[in-house]
């Protein structure tokens, strides 16, 4: 597999890593700037390297496509690179809309090439083990609690490199922990979760001056009669934390996603972190396209995320107006 990656942040790093061990061919590289995208290039043995995503991504050297670069860029990228039939596989989220993603999901379908979703959390063995015992009904799902916070009111990414663009808590760090609770909760069918759908809320604050996005959101709500999920995000918190505490009507598992470790009435169980979790999911990817049969996270497979997440997004932008109408004209 002949592969472009779009991208040099930690993400392109640990991508690259990856599909070195697998014995993909490092194509192409795309970065903004010559001069770190050319470095990058040569310490991991990337045959080219290009500023120019649109020809990159759609060169008749390339089979596969990792998009990793800005948020606000990855329909864009996707969409070229599947009209340009090639499979894309692409950093989380899919796009930075419903509308977006499901024009992304859509071209896919039509052009019949891949598209896969970077979603690790679904590639951590204790989650994915807990979904396929509550697809068996070996076990119910009671509560799902998850929480990613981190402070980040500056654009520097988690390497220290100074980003050209803003991060997004909603469509971005959320899209993480709303997914999961999701995925768990229909035992790995985010679309059967999304119907047993029966209540749902959410709350957005905003931090001055960054006024134009949401810098703390809680998201909750009920599937079913039984399972409740709550999914709590910040970029103010200067205590980082990842973490998941579900209970089932057998067990509770209290998952510390920076240390490592998952904690049951039995003890405590380290578990891989998350750049293994990220290679496995890179993997199965390539395994997928080798083999004809569809990737572990679909893209697909995200859309009942997305529409949650619009719907938050809409929320936000109906109860703040004026933000939405200065974001508009600084566009």
């Amino acid at each position: 597999m002949r592969v472009c990656v779009v991208g040099h942040g930690m993400m392109g790093e640990r991508h690259s890593v990856s599909l070195r061990r697998k014995g993909c061919h490092l194509q192409t590289l795309v970065g903004r700037r010559a001069e770190p995208t050319e470095a990058f290039a040569r310490r991991h043995g990337y045959a080219n390297w290009a500023l120019d995503a649109l020809e990159a991504v759609t060169s008749p050297l390339v089979d596969v496509v990792i998009i990793a670069g800005p948020s606000a860029t990855h329909a864009e990228m996707a969409l070229a690179a599947i009209a340009a039939k090639k499979h894309v596989l692409i950093e989380i989220p899919i796009a930075m809309s419903l509308a977006d993603a499901e024009r992304v999901v859509q071209a896919g379908e039509a052009a019949g090439v891949a598209v896969g979703v970077v979603h690790p959390m679904r590639f951590k063995s204790v989650f994915r083990d807990l979904a396929q015992r509550i697809a068996a009904s070996e076990e119910h799902l009671c509560q799902v609690q998850t929480r990613m916070m981190m402070h980040r009111l500056v654009n520097i990414g988690s390497t220290g490199y100074r980003r050209s663009w803003t991060d997004n808590l909603l469509w971005h760090h959320m899209a993480h922990i709303l997914d999961l609770a999701l995925w768990l909760g229909g035992g790995g069918d985010t679309a059967l979760a999304l119907s047993q759908l029966a209540d749902f809320q959410s709350v957005e604050a905003a931090r001055r001056p960054l006024r134009d996005l949401p810098m703390d959101v809680l998201i909750q709500g009920r599937l079913g009669e039984h399972t409740l999920f709550s999914c709590a995000g910040s970029y103010q918190n200067k205590l980082a934390v990842t973490d998941m505490t579900i209970a089932t009507d057998r067990e509770a598992y209290a998952v510390d996603g920076r240390a490592n470790v998952v904690t049951t009435s039995a003890g405590r169980i380290d578990i891989d972190d998350e750049e293994h979790d990220n290679a496995s999911l890179v993997w199965n990817f390539i395994d997928a396209l080798n083999s004809g049969e569809a990737p572990g996270v679909t893209g697909r497979s995200v859309l009942p995320t997305m529409q949650l997440l619009q719907r938050v997004q809409d929320g936000w932008d109906a109860r703040n107006p004026d933000i939405c109408e200065a974001a508009g004209a600084s566009r």
